[in-house]
């Protein structure tokens, strides 16, 4: 059985509204001083695990990237796998699946006995 797996990507910024984010190293003036002092860092828990992963460093099974004023680095994860409660959630939904057919079934069989059958 193959655990399910999640996967991750998206972009992060840090710049200037109506300005170019990822300028990178070619931020100058004002903005090369925020590069120096400024930065934002995410942070996302994947289930299952880390699996690969582009993060700057992953503690504790977290996914941790931290960008600077003008970068804008692709966030690239995907977990190691669903979590053990894979068999569990089959057997609820293949439990709930069995109630479902005799509930019709006996809906079907009603219906074929017909309102006249149960006199004496």
């Amino acid at each position: 059985m193959v655990d399910p797996g999640f996967d991750l990507f998206a972009r992060g910024g840090v710049g200037d509204i109506g300005q170019e984010t990822c300028a990178g190293g070619d931020v100058v003036g004002f903005g090369r001083s925020l590069r120096d002092a400024l930065q934002i860092t995410y942070r996302f828990r994947l289930p299952g695990g880390p699996g690969s992963t582009n993060a700057d460093e992953t503690p504790a099974g977290d996914n941790v990237w931290v960008a600077r004023y003008g970068d804008c680095p692709p966030l690239r994860a995907s977990s190691g796998g669903g979590s053990s409660s894979t068999l569990v959630n089959g057997l609820i939904l293949a439990g709930l699946a069995g109630v479902l057919l005799i509930v019709f079934l006996l809906r079907v069989v009603r219906k074929r006995r017909g309102p006249g059958s149960n006199t004496v």
